[in-house]
């Protein structure tokens, strides 16, 4: 009987090893090679670079647990450099003590009441509310924004329905504004005209209030004394709009009904065409100076458009323009747009059109 023949070794095991040998013997000299270009880019010395010029206070990007090195140029002042990490509500805390915060609602859905509620519920600085909507609302609403811990005062008027959200703003709560140092401007925001606003509304809320993160970070950029006013960054649908039709709309009314005061403010190089900033939606953070120039104009409610539905075309709409103008033209001052991404509003394609600079919320 004839033995079998021992099984053939396969030669796969032998070439893998002598392969993965080959290949770590390359890795390494590669990594060696290139020693001195990794060593560079992970020193935390060659990263965090800013350049300051003059006295005062920067902010730099996040800074994590490593050394950092300040260089000086060899002809500037001598450098006195102290680092501090802020987190929370140490970013702005005491200063923010001293500061007076008004806060100005237009309800026409009071079934969005207690979701604005909530989001301001959140806040950790004492507020004044101060609410207009219609007279069947007045009771309810008192009972929801009562319920605030943080809030020191609650004011609810009924206000006939003309102006949208900007008479009763302007011109019901016109006298209680210049009381305040930073003004939170918010309203119960419904598009049922365009299915592209979906979300709108608690979009705004997320990128003003939607946390405490988001509220210093807002804070902290609000303080800065180049700035007068913080809006959210507006969707695709609303940056589009504004490029195609132009930052005065598509009809000629919200420029029409704007001149009076751009001659006022002797602003009369800002024409149908030009190009500006303005809080898309009248929902922001601002400073209250920057409403001065508009309250001085002294408007009545009677000067507003009847209530028709109008989506475009009314002094409110104006209004809407004039209040950025204000900030840049008259006050000089910088409107920053905050995006913090989205909690609850519907995901949209956030591409910005519009040339101008956005404050990323840490949240």
């Amino acid at each position: 009987m004839q033995a079998p023949e021992p099984a053939k070794r396969s030669p796969w095991a032998l070439r893998l090893a002598i392969s993965g040998g080959v290949m770590l013997l390359l890795g390494a000299i590669l990594m060696q090679s290139q020693a001195s270009t990794i060593s560079e880019a992970m020193d935390p010395r060659e990263q965090h670079h800013g350049a300051y010029t003059g006295e005062g206070t920067y902010r730099t990007d996040a800074l994590s647990d490593t050394c950092y090195r300040f260089y000086q140029e060899e002809e500037d002042a001598t450098l006195a450099v102290q680092l501090y990490r802020v987190e929370g509500d140490t970013m702005v805390g005491e200063a923010l003590e001293q500061k007076k915060f008004g806060v100005f609602l237009h309800i026409f859905y009071p079934e969005l009441a207690r979701s604005i509620a909530s989001y301001l519920g959140k806040l950790p600085v004492k507020i004044d509310i101060y609410i207009s909507t219609t007279e069947n609302a007045v009771h309810e609403l008192s009972s929801i924004f009562s319920k605030l811990d943080n809030s020191k005062h609650i004011q609810v008027k009924s206000f006939a329905n003309i102006g949208r959200d900007v008479a009763p703003f302007i011109v019901g709560f016109g006298e209680e504004i210049p009381k305040y140092d930073f003004i939170l401007k918010l309203h119960s925001k419904k598009s049922p005209h365009s299915n592209a606003l979906s979300g709108w509304f608690e979009h705004c809320l997320d990128n003003l209030i939607g946390s405490t993160d988001v509220f210093f970070t807002n804070m902290l950029e609000l303080m800065n004394d180049d700035t007068g006013i913080i809006y959210p960054v507006e969707n695709y649908a609303l940056s589009l709009g504004i490029k195609h039709d132009s930052c005065w709309g598509h009809e000629d009314g919200n420029y029409d009904k704007a001149k009076p005061l751009l001659e006022t403010l002797n602003l009369k190089h800002i024409d149908r065409d030009s190009e500006f900033l303005f809080p898309t939606g009248t929902m922001f953070w601002c400073k209250s100076k920057i409403l001065q120039p508009i309250l001085d104009w002294d408007l009545k409610f009677d000067d507003f458009d009847n209530e028709g539905g109008q989506i475009d075309g009314t002094l409110a709409h104006s209004i809407e323009r004039l209040i950025g103008l204000s900030c840049t033209e008259k006050f000089s001052k910088k409107i920053i747009t905050s995006y913090c991404g989205y909690a609850h509003s519907k995901p949209v394609s956030y591409t910005h059109l519009r040339a101008h600079e956005t404050k990323a919320n840490l949240v």
